[in-house]
């Protein structure tokens, strides 16, 4: 039988950190947890991403690491590259059951660099009541899309909590064009509850429209 995974998911360089706990099947693809971590931070798919798997074990640093991410996504943007492997095929198994020997990040939008650190915190039964995956802990709101990395993001908000701030008008624009929420947005909320869990299923149908 089959275990689930509780994985910690922080954003590397947070202060205080930003961070997701999350419960997913051992057996689910890389892609699938992909889904899960946009879904986690209130992120829309918008940018490159790739998993980093390194290898504790290995005796030369240029081997040592190993990128994940969808197929035909790196071609894409860059030409010629091609030393990936498919996250659409590779079980979180074939990594999380070593943790002494892989450590594993999670990079999301290559320019702003949101990395992130994957914990495994343990290892769980199935629970026949519990639909997975699902998010069941958290702190703090995740920056939003396009906000110039973690300290773009902090300048931001700190123009967006004082009113008199020389650029709060330009920050209160600018999260009304791209959608967001500038009059109650609070830095240090985060409410498992409010998670809106998408089906791995249909982003890949979107993702193999788009890339392959």
């Amino acid at each position: 039988m089959s275990k689930i995974y509780q994985l910690k998911i922080t954003l590397k360089g947070s202060k205080p950190p930003i961070w997701r706990r999350v419960l997913i099947n051992e057996n689910a693809t890389f892609f699938a947890l992909h889904c899960l971590i946009q879904d986690a931070f209130n992120w829309y798919h918008c940018h490159l991403h790739g998993f980093d798997i390194f290898n504790k074990h290995s005796k030369s640093l240029y081997n040592a690491y190993t990128r994940l991410n969808f197929p035909g996504m790196m071609e894409a943007e860059f030409e010629g590259e091609d030393e990936y492997l498919d996250e659409t095929s590779i079980h979180l198994s074939s990594y999380f059951c070593d943790t002494k020997k892989y450590s594993i990040s999670y990079m999301y939008d290559f320019g702003d660099s949101w990395d992130h650190k994957i914990d495994l915190e343990k290892t769980l039964d199935v629970e026949k009541s519990v639909k997975y995956p699902q998010v069941i802990g958290g702190k703090r709101a995740a920056p939003w899309e396009d906000s110039g990395w973690l300290a773009g993001y902090e300048a931001k908000v700190d123009a967006l909590l004082n009113p008199k701030h020389k650029e709060h008008r330009e920050v209160v624009q600018w999260l009304e064009e791209i959608g967001e929420d500038s009059k109650n947005f609070d830095p240090s909320y985060f409410n498992p509850k409010d998670v809106q869990i998408s089906n791995p299923k249909e982003e890949l149908k979107r993702y193999q429209e788009d890339f392959v």
